[in-house]
Parts: structure tokens; C-alpha cells; sequence
């Protein structure tokens, strides 16, 4: 029967550091990509239905507004 700080050992090795590591860069990674499409969405979704605006209205608006950091307005909370 291996001791608990072997099995402990045996758990946190070099690899399943490395594969922690890249599956949080992946999601990362995925997040900042696609973060702007969630807030252009947010945004359609949640405008005046009369306003009919498109999706490069938004985004005009946006950067109109607060240039692109306005796109990642909350990207670090979904980070986190």
C-alpha cells in the first residue's frame, strides 16, 4: 500500500502541471477571441427592438464610444 505522500507525488507531476497549464492558455486563449462577439451580442439582445440595428451598428457604437477596450469591458472577471 503506497503512503499518502507518495500517492501524493504519483498525483502532481511534471505533466499534469503541463496539461493544466495549456488547458487554462486554451481557455484563455478562447475567452479573448470571442469575448467582443459577447458583448456585441449582450448588446443587440438587450437594445431597444424598434432601434433595428445590425451587428456593425454595434460594433460602430462601440468603438465610438470607448474604442476597442469597450469590446473586453469585463474580460477579466470571465478570466478569472
Amino acid at each position: 500500500m503506497a503512503s499518502p505522500v507518495n500517492g501524493f507525488a504519483q498525483i502532481f507531476t511534471y505533466e499534469n502541471f503541463a496539461d493544466g497549464v495549456a488547458g487554462a492558455s486554451g481557455g484563455i486563449t478562447a475567452i479573448t477571441v470571442f469575448y467582443p462577439l459577447n458583448i456585441i451580442r449582450t448588446k443587440l439582445q438587450t437594445d431597444d427592438p424598434t432601434l433595428n440595428r445590425g451587428m456593425l451598428d454595434v460594433v460602430q457604437d462601440l468603438l465610438k464610444e470607448g474604442g476597442v477596450p469597450a469590446l473586453y469591458t469585463g474580460w477579466w472577471g470571465q478570466v478569472c
